[in-house]
């Protein structure tokens, strides 16, 4: 079975920008759960009901919440 994903470390070691390394820990948190409340938005004011869509964004959101 084909893995996917990336090994930990690599944006690292491949010196690649992220959101984390260029804005810290808790900006990228701020901002990511910014995206995720406007993706809410976006869904709601289309009326969009996406079990699929809404539980992405929940998930993304508490996996945010859950990090110390």
């Amino acid at each position: 079975m084909e893995e996917i994903g990336k090994t930990p470390g690599k944006d690292i070691n491949a010196e690649k920008s992220t959101y984390v390394s260029m804005y810290g820990l808790e900006e990228a948190k701020k901002q990511t759960l910014f995206l995720c409340n406007k993706a809410c938005d976006i869904l709601n004011s289309n009326n969009i009901k996406s079990d699929i869509l809404i539980g992405i964004v929940e998930n993304i959101s508490k996996g945010i919440n859950g990090c110390s």
